[in-house]
């Protein structure tokens, strides 16, 4: 292990040392009411009953929810320090419109403050100071790394397809610098140090903060993360770890896996419709158990929570005398589903619909109602 080395290159794990890490800088925040998410402005007596009916379907969320929201705060103080965080890898997983970090939690959703326009705000953990960093109707992706709220925009203005990669400091003090402009979708993106990574058409690139001495890493990249001194990454049939120093690779799974992320020194991820576990100390790989048409995967506290897929006419019967839209809406959501890290056992929630994506902070949980709106349900406004 290197001397500078901040992160076991094994298992990921921070290494406790005096004066490494950068202080965070000081959180802005702004007096605000709490942001109720909504799902529509006053409605007529039609969009009445559509209201009520999306607050019944809220409120079969909660009974599935409330476990593991509780699971989810046990044992915890407070924010990891640890970074990348099995929560924050599992959020951009799952959508990438949610993020947060020790002070503050993020959103790229709909802001009842702004007229319940898709913006990017903030919100401390009692959820009572909201700060808007951006009116940008574009962005896609949002995460925090290395101590900064990094996005990627997406504009089809005019049939000319243009995409960026864009950074700012988290408290909103400087307007965000944009890294990169680029003709193809940015996929995944991280930063390490002072490297910015990206995905871009299956190609790793590299480069500084100012976007400049870009260079492709690596080819046929289908997802990656960074963590530490080491780069985990996958492709379509394999995968690897990636020393950023050395710049070798070394293969370490055989198989197409989702939702690769690293918790307490090993690897989780969706393989042949079931949840393995691979040991990055012994190189062991493990099957935990069979989950077909799972999804939206959290960790914490040794469960994984997943959302199973739920067939049309388990919908349709879920869903008996819904109006057609908010049943369209919901196409893709599912049952909440609980796996045991230790031993595998699963067990599912089948009385109870959990939307179509989790969202976790160490404080609490969120569910997203529909991939067709970027709307998010707080637990703790529903209680």
């Amino acid at each position: 292990m290197d001397d500078d080395a901040v992160f076991c290159e094994k298992c990921g794990k921070m290494i406790a040392r005096k004066a490494v890490s950068e202080a965070e800088p000081d959180q802005g925040t702004v007096s605000a009411e709490p942001v109720q998410p909504s799902v529509s402005e006053e409605p007529d007596s039609a969009e009445k009953k559509k209201k009520s009916s999306m607050s019944l379907i809220a409120g079969i969320c909660i009974a599935a929810v409330a476990a593991a929201a509780v699971l989810f705060v046990r044992g915890r103080s407070g924010p990891q320090e640890q970074l990348p965080s099995v929560l924050s890898q599992n959020n951009f997983h799952n959508g990438a419109i949610f993020a947060f970090d020790d002070n503050r939690i993020y959103f790229y959703a709909s802001n009842e403050g702004q007229d319940h326009k898709t913006v990017l705000y903030s919100q401390d953990y009692e959820q009572k100071d909201e700060k808007i960093l951006s009116e940008n109707d574009k962005i896609s992706k949002i995460r925090i790394a290395d101590g900064k709220l990094m996005y990627s925009t997406a504009d089809y203005d005019e049939n000319e397809k243009k995409y960026t990669l864009e950074m700012m400091n988290p408290d909103g003090t400087e307007e965000a610098v944009r890294i990169i402009e680029s003709s193809t979708f940015i996929d995944v993106f991280d930063k390490a140090g002072q490297d910015i990574y990206y995905l871009t058409e299956n190609k790793l690139h590299r480069c500084n903060p100012e976007g400049k001495e870009d260079s492709v890493l690596l080819s046929d990249v289908t997802d990656f993360f960074c963590a530490g001194r080491a780069i985990y990454y996958t492709t379509e049939n394999e995968v690897f770890s990636f020393d950023r120093k050395k710049e070798e690779s070394t293969k370490l799974v055989d198989g197409t896996v989702s939702e690769l992320c690293l918790d307490e020194g090993k690897l989780y991820y969706l393989k042949d419709s079931a949840l393995y576990t691979y040991d990055l100390t012994d190189g062991n790989e493990k099957k935990l158990a069979d989950l077909a048409d799972s999804h939206s995967m959290l960790i914490s506290g040794g469960v994984i929570y997943l959302i199973r897929h739920l067939e049309t006419d388990e919908l349709e019967s879920l869903l008996r005398g819904v109006e057609k839209e908010v049943f369209l809406s919901l196409i893709g959501g599912g049952y909440l589903r609980e796996v045991s890290a230790e031993d595998g056992h699963v067990e599912d929630h089948k009385n109870a619909y959990c939307g179509v994506a989790l969202f976790a902070y160490p404080q609490g949980v969120y569910f997203r109602y529909s991939y067709f709106l970027n709307i998010l349900a707080d637990l703790k406004d529903f209680q």
